[in-house]
This record gives C-alpha cells, structure tokens and sequence, in this order.
C-alpha cells in the first residue's frame, strides 16, 4: 500500500499552483490484449501478459524457413494484437487501394484520433477553436516489406502518394487533413520516446496558446508478427517475456500499439465544463548528448537532470511523488541505471533529508512505487510511452497501482534497499491525501529522454459535470452502416455492463456532445442500472435532420426543478421572465412563487416554466431549434412559444392573473384551462 505523506507533504509547493496546467480530456488506445481503454484497465488490473504462441502452420503459410524455425533461439511468441488490416477506409474518404497502400500504423492513428477526440466530446465540425496534432510512429516495416513487394500498386498509385501513406513525415498532417483540424501539426520521431515528447510538445503548443485543442500519441505496428530470432547479448528476451527490474530479467519483447490523447489547458476544460481525466503538472526533454558509453546507451545523468529538472518546475517535491511509470524495459542496463537515475533525482528536489538516507525516517526509502507497462503488453517502440501515460491516467481515476508482473525478486544490479523506490508487484489501493502525483519517463534510443509530471483530477461537484438526482441515462450513437450501428451497440452494452453511474453519466454527456451525427441512428435508454432499452430509428436518416421536443402533462420534481434553477442560467432566467408578473401581482419573489406553485399548481408549472426552460437549456447547448413539438393538452401554450405562434411575453401575461383560489389544484385542470382561455393561438407552424 502506498504510505501516506507526512502533513507537510500534503500539498504542492506554493507556486505550483500557479503554474499553467493540461488537462488531458479524452483517451484512445488499441494495445495487445486491449481494444478500448476500459478492457486496458481490466488487463492491467488483473495482471494479464497476453502473449500466445506463433502457430507452426502460420510460421509456414508465411515462408519462414525450416531451419530457422526449428532453430532453438527462435522464439516463436507474440503478444495477442486485433488483426492491424482492418480499417474502415470510406470513412475517412479513401478509396480501397488508398488504404491498401497506407500504413497500418497510420490507419489505426486515424481510427484512434477518432476514438480519442469523441471520447473528449470534442467535435471538431462544432469546436469552437483549433486542434493541434503531434504524433510519432515506427519506421514503416509496411512499406518494405508488403507495399514495395507489389510493383503495380506503386505504379497504379504513383510512388508520391504511397510515399505519403508510408513516411513518418505525413502522419501528424495526414490526420489534420483526413479530420479538418486546423491547428499546428508535426510528426514527433525520436525512437522509443516519440509518443511521450508528441504529448509534451502537444503541451507546449497549448501553453503558448498555438491552439485550443491538441491530440498526442504514437503508434508502433508490427503488421506481421511472426516471433523472432534471439541474439545472445542482445536487448530481447529469450523466452518472449518482459521482466522489468526482475533479477530474472533477460531482455525485452517488441509489440503493436497505437494511443492517442486529448489535451486542453486546464482552465478551458474546466470553464467548459469538460470531464478532466489527469493533469500533466510539468515535462520536460532532454537528451545525453555524448555523456554516455555508446550512441544507443542510456544515461543516468541525462535522465537525472531532466526528472530533477521538471521536479523543480513544477516546484514539487519529490517526497510528494507516489508512484513512477518507469521506462523498464527488462534489460541488464537499462533498469539499473534508470533507478540510479531516478534516485539521483530524487535526491537532489526533497526537502526532506530522509530521501537522501541520511535521517533514517520511515520515509527514507521505498516509499515510492515504481512499475512498467512492458511487463504486460511489451515494448510498444514509439508507442511505448504513451502506454505508460495512459496506464498512469487509468491508476490514478481508479486510485489502484496495477501490478508489474515478473518480479518476485529484485535484480541484485538494482539498489532499491537504499532508494525511494519499491517495484509494485501486486494490486494495491494507491493511498493519499489529493491530489495524487506520479512521474512518467520515456527514453529513446539515441538519447532523447522525456519525463511528465501527471496528477490527479481535480474533484468537480456533480452538478458541474452534469450529474442528475435520478439515474436516467439516454446513450445516442450513429455509424454510416447498420452492420457498424449493430457493432456499436455491442460495444456500447459491454462497457455499460461495467460502469458506475458516474461512469454512464460521462458516456452520456461524451455521445451526445462528442460524436458526429451519421447516417445510421440509435440509442440506449439507461435506467437504474438495469438492461439497457434500444431505441432503434427506421433505418437511415432521410437527410432532414432535427429534433421533436415532446411535451408531457407531469407533475415536476420540486427538487429536479431547484437543481435545473442552481445549475443553468438560462433556465433560470426563463422562469424568471415566465414567473415574475405573476409573482409581482402576488407580493412574491420569483422563488417563492415557484416554490408555491410547485405546491399548488404543479401543472402550470410543468407547462410552462419546465418545458420552455429545458427547451432553453437545450439551444444554449445543442445551438437548435425543435423541428417538431409534441404536447400534451396542458403544454400547448409552451408549444405554441417554441413554434413562434405565442411570446413568452404573451404568456406571461396570461398567467400573471392566475388565482390559486385559495385551493390546492390537484390535477392541474385549473390551472390549465385558465391559460389556455387566457391567450390567442394563432396559426401553428413549424417548418
């Protein structure tokens, strides 16, 4: 269990608060054994390595040589990926040989952009502001092997364009244009660490205010995994198994990935009302530069500097850290030095002198847990660090430190006796006062070193995210097919099946804020966590769009009815402008005549002030107007205002001379009639 900070610990350095801070708002990702970010967490959480075995019949379908596969260093394992082929190619308005001739990797960042702006609720037709995209990726194994091997595609396709889909160059624009996102964009290639530094100069932009929005990630696609051969000495493993810090560990394992992040300055997130899914505090890049053995070998000091540095920028204490994402790639130089370099670091930003070993505090050593993502899904490559980062974000929400599999006992080459660091190796809650901080490292072949300081949401009251007093969800989604409309409501079911309230009241607010309105329409009625209701249109949308408000006859819930009046102004000053004549010829305030007449006429409150000041709500937000209204008899004159055939001033005016009669109105019938003798209807139409 992660211990608790010391109460001086308990809050960050003064000016960290001032310092500019981002919010990640959305998350995407497709790594071995996990299509979604839920089913990451669920392998994460249970200790799950998918690896499996290369079967003989693929190793032969595929041309392997007999002499290589019977050979004893040949190390016939994978971890499991979703075939990388599939790709829905007209969505993007490519044609079948177009996506043929891009690179997998390419195609899955497309798709998971997608995933990762939707799940952020952020349209990019419908944002206001632009989006930045910084993205890295592997060199294109695709274009060597399968697309140079087919001469007539390149022929039929000319080499400029298959260039294009392939070179690393055009993968951040390529997105910005597929998209039509208008902020800056640039392929980020820096080996191993390319996807972390995407996040961090993602970050960057956002701060100088560059853009609005920024998406940030890598990929990392091995479009044929058929195992490999292990070299003696080399940096695999020699049986297919990832051992960070592990006094068995041998070597590392190489695998497909792709994520994606969203990222928005703190303030606007929270101004909009977005979910806040982390925070990056602070990062940083470096790079060794020649302090170090050899061109493809770490440096302690390199990456000493840089953890201590961002540390100091974020004016933390190291003491305040609980948990590093480390690099860990299982080799026998790699771990040590990252630890040695890690311990350095922390050393030199506590204020306290129990890091540094020398007041023999409780806290002198292992508090800090310490872990890597390539124990369970391997070394993603240039996706390797957006991994680690989204495994953090996933920890943190959960406030639980997965296990680093592999380790029951410590390498001997590793000081973690004396260090701040402990390897977590087994679930455990991830204890704190808030808000929670972990460090994310990420270093690159060649030297380039990136390191994020990642903290935990701020808490946000229900009200501000949308929250309700009844658990009633309703879940749109559209797709361009109905086999693809089918695939969504499986997918939308199994994640329902696993969420909290909260966590169907954000896939709520994300489907209907977040996602572009396609051909093929449906929904999920969520009530009370029991089985979700389809709601199924007749097949495509005609092309005229819009929405029907209906209008039922209801008594109002007095407490659902202060909660729309506390949370939205708009709501409010419609019952203001509905209610006030009324209450003027009463001697009432405006809450005291909703207050009575929610007691007495709960009718006419419901026709009126709840159904024009939910319409309100919804045009503030949705910027549309009713197609259509569908009434019951009672809400005909709030119908009528919204078909433009009444003012809301009309209105008003007929019930301002309403009488309660010195009775309760039961039914409502009163209160209705009176109005609706009360006020003209002229012709009703909409368009």
């Amino acid at each position: 269990m992660a211990a608790d900070l010391p109460d001086e610990h308990d809050a960050p350095a003064e000016h960290a608060d001032e310092l500019p801070a981002i919010a990640i708002t959305g998350m995407a990702c497709r790594f071995p054994g996990a299509d979604s970010t839920d089913a990451f967490w669920e392998l994460l959480r249970d200790g799950v390595e998918p690896r499996e075995t290369v079967p003989d019949e693929e190793l032969r379908r595929a041309g392997l040589l007999d002499r290589v596969r019977d050979d004893p260093s040949y190390v016939a394992t994978r971890m499991r990926f979703t075939d990388p082929s599939l790709f829905d190619a007209g969505y993007f308005g490519m044609t079948p040989a177009e996506a043929a001739a891009t690179d997998p990797q390419q195609r899955l960042l497309l798709e998971t952009t997608v995933h990762a702006l939707r799940d952020a609720a952020l349209e990019p037709g419908t944002f206001d502001g632009s989006v930045g995209v910084y993205l890295g990726m592997n060199l294109s194994d695709y274009l060597l092997r399968h697309v140079m091997s087919h001469p007539e595609v390149v022929e039929a396709l000319g080499w400029h364009r298959v260039l294009m889909g392939n070179d690393r160059g055009f993968t951040a624009t390529g997105v910005s244009y597929r998209l039509g996102l208008t902020g800056p964009s640039a392929a980020v290639d820096c080996a191993c660490s390319s996807s972390l530094a995407a996040v961090h100069h993602a970050c960057r932009a956002l701060l100088d205010y560059e853009a609005d929005a920024a998406v940030a990630g890598g990929a990392g696609i091995k479009p044929t995994d058929l195992g490999y051969s292990y070299v003696e000495g080399g940096i695999g493993s020699p049986d297919g198994r990832c051992r960070p810090f592990s006094a068995d560990a041998r070597g590392t394992v190489f695998s497909s990935g792709v994520g994606v992040v969203v990222l928005r300055r703190l303030e606007d997130a929270l101004a909009d009302g977005d979910r806040v899914l982390a925070v990056i505090r602070a990062g940083g890049v470096n790079n060794d530069g020649a302090r170090k053995s050899g061109y493809t070998a770490p440096s302690a000091r390199g990456q000493a500097e840089l953890i201590a540095s961002v540390l100091e920028l974020a004016g933390i204490d190291s003491d305040q850290v609980s948990y590093v994402e480390a690099h860990g790639t299982g080799t026998a130089l790699g771990d040590p030095i990252e630890v040695s370099a890690l311990t350095e670091a922390f050393r030199t930003t506590s204020r306290t002198s129990g890091v540094s070993g020398t007041s023999g505090t409780s806290r002198s050593t292992g508090f800090c847990g310490i872990g890597s993502v390539k124990s369970n899904i391997g070394h993603l490559d240039s996706a390797s660090g957006i991994a680690g980062l989204i495994k953090v974000v996933l920890a943190l929400r959960h406030r639980t430190l997965p296990p680093t599999l592999w380790c029951e006992e410590t390498s001997p080459h590793i000081d973690f006796d004396t260090s701040p660091f402990r390897v977590t190796g087994k679930l455990q809650p991830w204890d704190g006062p808030r808000p929670l901080l972990a460090g994310v490292s990420s270093f690159g072949v060649g030297g380039t070193n990136v390191h994020l300081l990642v903290e935990e949401a701020p808490e946000v009251p229900e009200a501000a995210t949308g929250g309700a007093s009844r658990h009633v969800r309703l879940l749109p989604f559209s797709a361009a097919s109905r086999t693809a409309l089918d695939a969504w409501e499986s997918g939308l079911r199994e994640r329902l099946s696993a969420q909290t309230p909260e966590g169907v009241r954000d896939m709520a607010y994300t489907l209907a804020r977040g996602h572009a309105v396609l051909p093929f329409r449906r929904a999920l009625l969520w009530v009370d966590g029991r089985e979700p209701i389809t709601l199924d249109g007749d097949g495509a949308d005609t092309g005229r769009g819009g929405v029907a408000f209906v209008l039922p006859h209801a008594e109002p819930d007095q407490e659902s009815v202060q909660e729309l009046l506390d949370r939205h102004p708009v709501f409010r000053k419609t019952a203001e402008r509905l209610v006030g004549p009324w209450a003027a010829a009463h001697g009432m305030t405006v809450q005291q005549a909703l207050r009575t007449l929610a007691a007495r006429a709960p009718a006419l409150l419901t026709s009126t002030v709840v159904s024009l000041g939910e319409a309100a709500v919804w045009a503030e937000h949705q910027g549309a107007a009713p197609r259509a209204v569908v009434a019951a008899r009672a809400s005909r004159p709030a119908a009528a205002v919204l078909a433009g055939a009444l003012t809301e001033d009309e209105l008003a005016a007929a019930m301002a001379d309403f009488s309660l009669d010195g009775a309760p109105v039961a039914d409502g019938m009163g209160s209705d009639e009176h109005v609706l003798r009360r006020v003209s209807l002229r012709p009703l139409s909409i368009p």
